[in-house]
């Protein structure tokens, strides 16, 4: 457990002393002054406290010990002995009050292109709504783990990004295989030749993340490249899609904009599987506050806003028809 708390520290210590030297960076371009040397002070005593954890770590009594699995609470001696409880206070502290770090190329959108960043917040609530409905992870390139030299071996780093070369995410809920793909690219089918084999959109070009390239094709001329898709592949039936498109607009009376619904009944009718449609649906999301709408024609729209986002799984659970969560 202590040294456990030990590479905890020195994270918390390498990410605000991270932190403070990108703010001295900025502050030495802009302004200067007090607040430019009391981050200049933050960031040497962490350079510090890193150096003294280092050495901490590397002591003779944690030669033989190994990660820390898991902790099951405290011991009676982490209860007993006065500084084994300091101990254990300075653990319990650390994991109220948790470090989150999210380095993403994201949250450096400027906060003027709103229909970007609403983009992309759409991405990530739809791929943890789909992540709710349980089932299996079978492959995943939405967040990555980094290990900067510094790190100890069980600290961990995570950085978010929304990639379109490959699937973000791979899910199996028992007999149904579930793709998720940001910004595919669903290209026109190209003849079928002897040597020559049907051009597809959204296939994966990195080889260390193998699955096989998306089944589906633009059914006319135009590529068509939706915001998400949900690509559905199930024992013994043909491959179908949910295609998702995030608008950051709305119309006087606080709905969809009719523009926007053409967009989705262009998608609708646009992606298919072998020459014949393969869409589930086309659904907008849009940053409003009315009731979620599934018209007829396959044709949906679901406002989504923060803080107003749980009956994402359940809404997409109905159209993959998948169990309710």
């Amino acid at each position: 457990l202590l040294k456990r708390l030990l590479a905890l520290l020195s994270t918390r210590a390498r990410r605000i002393g991270a932190l403070a030297a990108r703010t001295a960076a900025r502050l030495e371009r802009a302004e200067g002054g007090p607040r430019l040397e009391r981050v200049r002070t933050i960031a040497a005593r962490c350079a510090e406290a890193q150096r003294r954890l280092r050495e901490l770590r590397a002591a003779d009594i944690f030669a033989e010990v190994g990660p820390l699995p898991a902790f099951r609470g405290p011991t009676p001696l982490l209860q007993r002995d006065p500084a084994y409880r300091e101990v254990y206070r300075t653990w319990l502290a650390l994991h109220r009050t948790p470090l989150a770090t999210v380095d993403s190329p994201l949250f450096d959108i400027p906060i003027a292109d709103l229909p970007h960043l609403y983009e992309g917040w759409c991405a990530l609530q739809v791929a943890h709504a789909l992540l709710d409905l349980g089932g299996q992870l079978v492959a995943q390139r939405l967040v990555t783990a980094s290990h900067p030299e510094d790190a100890p071996p069980d600290d961990l780093d995570l950085a978010v990004a929304l990639v379109d070369q490959a699937p973000l995410l791979r899910i199996r809920l028992a007999d149904t295989l579930l793709t998720l793909r940001y910004q595919p690219r669903y290209r026109p089918a190209r003849p079928t030749t002897n040597d020559q084999r049907p051009t597809t959109g959204g296939g994966d070009r990195d080889s260390s993340f193998v699955v096989r390239r998306s089944p589906f094709v633009s059914l006319d001329r135009h590529t068509r490249v939706p915001d998400l898709a949900v690509e559905v592949e199930r024992a013994g039936e043909s491959p179908r899609v949910l295609l998702l498109d995030a608008k950051y607009r709305l119309d006087a009376e606080g709905g969809v904009p009719q523009d926007a619904l053409a967009d989705a009944y262009a998608y609708l009718g646009a992606v298919g599987w072998r020459g014949t449609r393969a869409t589930i649906g086309a659904l907008l999301l849009y940053p409003g506050r009315g009731t979620p709408e599934r018209y007829p024609s396959g044709v949906g729209a679901l406002p989504l806003l923060p803080g107003a986002a749980d009956d994402l799984p359940r809404l997409l659970a109905d159209w993959l028809d998948l169990p309710r969560v």
